[in-house]
């Protein structure tokens, strides 16, 4: 039970990530841009709906987690397992407890400015291309780039993971 329970978790966790992080979050701006709707409003609308999506995904996550961390109390997980699990739910909590936080402030910071902008009328000989407009005057940060790895080994350490748990039982 605990083996199944783990292996579903994990490859579900993957699933989802790969899904969400790696598909939606950069379809959302194009799919709005292609349905002609103006840039400035189509990023703020991204950027709110990303803002959602993500929320839910890193809601889901936790429960993942949980299901992990039940499976290995209710059973007592070979050490590959107990391994790649540790490995995975430090790197989530890593996301959770350092980076998102720092990527939400900058969210809220660009959504205000974006506003601002949005309210401001600009010459079209002045605009700035999407990226120069949301983030004029923001520091630049490797909250991102920090996220992105993370995200990366989190998805090869979840794939391990329910490969692992598959393997020993």
């Amino acid at each position: 039970m605990a083996v199944a329970l783990t292996s579903a978790a994990a490859f579900s966790w993957f699933g989802l990530v790969l899904g969400i992080s790696g598909l939606e979050a950069r379809l959302k701006f194009l799919g709005l841009e292609s349905a002609g709707m103006n840039k400035e409003v189509a990023s703020r609308l991204g950027v709110g709906i990303g803002q959602l999506v993500f929320k839910a995904l890193n809601i889901t996550e936790g429960v993942l987690f949980l299901a992990i961390l039940v499976a290995a109390a209710v059973g007592s997980p070979k050490a590959p397992v107990a391994v790649f699990a540790g490995i995975v739910l430090l790197l989530w909590s890593v996301q959770m407890a350092a980076v998102r936080p720092v990527l939400n402030r900058r969210m809220k910071r660009v959504l205000k400015r974006m506003v601002v902008i949005a309210d401001t009328e600009v010459a079209p000989d002045q605009q700035l291309s999407r990226l120069e407009v949301i983030t004029a005057g923001e520091e630049k940060n490797g909250a991102h780039v920090v996220y992105i790895v993370l995200e990366v080994m989190k998805l090869l350490s979840l794939i391990a993971l329910g490969t692992a748990a598959l393997a020993v039982g």
